[in-house]
């Protein structure tokens, strides 16, 4: 119940139904309108104290932070959206597309046998011709899709000719589906290749991110995303007991 609360008064606030710096109703007052106990709204209210979408002035009453906090990783995003909350435009350039025998890293991600054939693509992101992120992604092959999704294998067979990340493809496609995602990350620093497309000096640190998306439990797509210090912070908001994916 306390997550459903949040969900609505988050939605009216990014909606702008509550405007930034506005004070909030009552507990009284969010417990008569949305149908649930006061402490339900008091356990809610303090998630999204938690998560900086209100702030409370002791003895006068909680408000609508002055600037909302910025959507990160803890939602399923393609790389394109999760970049363009920073200032410039992201442009996405393909290096390679098509099928390959899966590496061990890909095989154990989604859960095939090594050698296996499955659909790779690597790109450069780059906010205003600035090298941003090095991004290898894979996805199951188009006919192990097809028993996922028939409209997934479908856009994934015609993926050559869409430009953007895979992972746009995957989240336009199954819009509206159970999708859950993982990330692991660790810093190091960029390999020759990597390097050279991120145009930066050997030894510089690099963050790696592994990703991992799965459907109705069906590991489908696996990537690893080497981010250059060009692409700034990238935000994870997190709450005890929130509804991240």
């Amino acid at each position: 119940m306390r997550i459903a609360v949040y969900d609505n008064i988050a939605a009216a606030i990014r909606s702008g139904r509550y405007p930034l710096g506005a004070p909030l109703p009552s507990d009284a007052e969010f417990s008569a309108a949305l149908g649930v106990s006061r402490t339900v709204v008091r356990e809610a209210l303090l998630l999204l104290e938690e998560d900086h979408l209100i702030r409370t002035k002791r003895g006068v009453g909680r408000f609508v932070t002055d600037a909302l906090p910025t959507i990160g990783m803890e939602r399923l995003r393609s790389l394109e959206e999760l970049l363009r909350t920073l200032d410039g435009d992201i442009t996405v350039h393909t290096l390679l597309h098509g099928v390959q025998a899966a590496s061990d890293f890909v095989a154990q991600g989604l859960g095939v046998p090594e050698r296996s054939s499955t659909l790779a693509r690597e790109s450069i992101l780059r906010r205003d011709g600035t090298p941003l992120c090095f991004s290898f992604e894979s996805t199951l092959s188009v006919e192990q899709l097809h028993s996922v999704s028939p409209a997934l294998a479908e856009a994934i067979d015609a993926a050559s000719e869409t430009p953007g990340t895979l992972l746009s493809v995957v989240l336009r496609s199954l819009a509206g589906s159970a999708l859950s995602g993982a990330f692991e990350v660790s810093a190091g620093v960029p390999g020759e290749t990597r390097g050279r497309h991120l145009a930066l000096a050997p030894g510089t640190p690099t963050l790696t991110v592994a990703h991992t998306v799965r459907a109705h439990g069906q590991p489908i797509y696996i990537a690893k995303h080497t981010f250059s210090p060009e692409a700034g912070p990238l935000t994870v908001v997190q709450s005890v007991a929130g509804t991240s994916d």
